[in-house]
């Protein structure tokens, strides 16, 4: 878990991902959560107003998805989208968000990039996907369990059988 109050502070540390943001506010309260699993990195992170210029690093396919409900919904490639949504990107796909309001986002990087599962194409930019509330909400509890299974406490030599669950 890092945390940071200063815009200065902050910095993503989302492997394959190359984030540069405009801060809308002063001061903020950033948070972000990293697991690093083989093959993929899961990540939460609690932004604040901003907005986003991202690209993907080659090689890596990245699914991203709001874990919040907020009224205000995120412009992601000069689209506003209120309902239930996920962005899929790869190797080297880039996107811009405007972040009126701080907001929980879950980004999931694969390394490497995900092929051969039918997932769309998406070349140069990031497409963006609309979903079902209980597909989103599914989603959502898949990495709230993760984060909070890997935060748990164990014995070493129960690691490998961690990983299993």
């Amino acid at each position: 878990m890092f945390r940071f109050s200063d815009v200065d502070e902050f910095r993503s540390s989302i492997r394959g991902l190359n984030i540069e943001f405009t801060p809308l506010v002063r001061k903020i309260a950033a948070e972000q959560m990293i697991l690093r699993l083989p093959g993929s990195d899961v990540s939460v992170t609690r932004t604040f107003p901003r907005v986003v210029d991202a690209q993907l690093a080659a090689d890596c396919t990245a699914v991203g998805f709001a874990m919040d409900d907020l009224e205000i919904p995120i412009r992601f490639n000069g689209t506003q989208r209120d309902r239930s949504v996920i962005v899929i990107g790869s190797s080297g796909a880039a996107y811009n968000t405007i972040e009126e309001v701080p907001r929980q986002i879950a980004v999931v990087v694969f390394r490497p990039e995900v092929k051969d599962r039918g997932w769309p194409e998406t070349n140069s930019s990031f497409k963006i996907f609309e979903t079902s509330p209980s597909a989103l909400l599914r989603l959502r509890n898949v990495v709230w369990e993760m984060v909070a299974a890997a935060s748990e406490p164990i014995d070493p030599a129960e690691v490998p059988l961690k990983g299993l669950q």
